[in-house]
């Protein structure tokens, strides 16, 4: 069962793929066919040949590329973030005006699409079942408009699990406070977030705004939905669902017991893929031939760079300076972190010792001295040494 399962998963990643490939197949095609080059496990390689199998690579590479220079690509995975914008948009009266009901129907179908075979969804599309991510998915759909016998059983299925492993009350602190927001939980029944913690002083080391990022960025939505105890308008789907997702009547549960209880959570990879697709090509010494791909990845690489700080005084917001640095994925996404900053830096220092009339104009030298600027200021003394080669595959 587990094999098909994960032959299932597999399949369904594939097929994405290959109507991504097939849309930019049609809109880039490739009319030179080059031989494929076959070679015994003991024969070596000619020069000729590895290099006829690289202009093979590249020219693939070239119909893959899109417009604005860099190569798209799935980044999906988690599953725990989706529900949360159902629900955001649900309790705000704006589900219908902001999402389309095409794009209601394909957030459904992504999301059977992904529901493992005993009912549940796991942390991420080729994870084991969870029960975050199983309450917050039955609930997105029942919200986007789902009945309790939808999906040929599929909505049913995922009710019986959650029931199964004791009910929505085993739900974590994220999945209990989304909740809460729409009116299916009590406030009661979640640890405290306490806003005041904003309120201390900055150089006490509990101060929200010394947290880790991640953390901290959750923390200041969640520590202001607690401190007001906001909820939504009750409507007729989420006095359903407090009947739909507990073992017992929604008035008789013991919220102060359900609070500790849980059960065994980036837009794209953009810049991140182009960074290193500008130094595979850059590698293969076949510059002259594919600077078109370069060229159009170089302007992305460019105008990916982040050329401000988030504020005039980015420290009264507990930010860092970001200005010079690059995203993972996208400008817009505004968050620049250290390995996307350095790889999109190589990048750009590479395609600048490149040829104009093959890449294109190169980045100005202020903007690389930004870069330099930002990513001297995040270098900090790490003796603990825990995150080192972390990125390194070793499979």
């Amino acid at each position: 069962m587990q094999s098909l399962k994960r032959c299932a998963r597999l399949l369904r990643t594939l097929l994405i793929w290959l109507i991504h490939h097939a849309q930019f197949a049609r809109e880039h095609p490739d009319e030179l066919k080059l031989p494929q080059v076959k070679v015994g496990s003991e024969v070596n390689s000619t020069a000729e040949e590895v290099e006829t199998t690289l202009r093979r690579a590249l020219r693939f590479y070239s119909t893959i590329q899109a417009e604005d220079g860099h190569w798209p690509g799935d980044y999906a995975g988690p599953l725990f973030l989706l529900p949360g914008l159902v629900i955001g948009l649900h309790v705000m009266g704006h589900l219908n005006t902001v999402l389309s009901d095409e794009h209601q129907k394909e957030i459904r179908r992504y999301m059977y699409n992904h529901q493992n075979v005993d009912g549940g969804w796991g942390l991420h599309i080729e994870g084991c079942s969870t029960m975050l991510c199983t309450g917050l998915s039955y609930v997105a759909l029942r919200l986007l408009g789902e009945k309790m016998d939808s999906g040929n059983g599929a909505v049913e299925n995922a009710r019986k699990w959650i029931l199964d492993h004791g009910g929505i009350t085993y739900i974590p602190s994220w999945g209990k406070m989304w909740l809460s927001v729409l009116g299916a939980y009590e406030w009661s029944g979640n640890n405290p977030l306490p806003p005041e913690m904003w309120l201390l002083p900055y150089f006490l080391p509990l101060h929200p705004g010394r947290m880790w990022c991640h953390c901290r960025m959750v923390y200041l939505p969640m520590s202001y939905l607690y401190g007001k105890r906001f909820v939504g308008s009750i409507s007729a789907v989420t006095l359903s669902l407090r009947k739909e997702l507990y073992l017992q009547p929604y008035h008789k549960v013991n919220w102060d017991l359900a609070r500790n209880q849980c059960a065994k959570g980036y837009n794209g990879s953009q810049l991140w893929d182009a960074a290193f697709a500008v130094q595979a090509i850059l590698a293969t010494n076949l510059t002259d031939e594919y600077g078109s791909m370069l060229k159009k990845a170089n302007d992305f690489v460019k105008i990916s760079q982040v050329t401000e700080d988030s504020s005039s005084n980015p420290s009264s917001w507990y930010r860092h300076i970001s200005k010079g640095g690059w995203n993972f994925s996208t400008l817009d996404q505004g968050w620049p972190v250290t390995d996307s900053t350095a790889e999109g830096f190589k990048a750009a220092i590479l395609l600048c010792q490149m040829p104009a009339d093959i890449v294109g104009e190169a980045m100005a030298a202020e903007k690389l001295y930004d870069t330099v600027n930002l990513t001297l200021s995040l270098q900090v003394l790490n003796p603990a040494e825990t995150f080192g080669d972390i990125i390194i595959d070793y499979s």
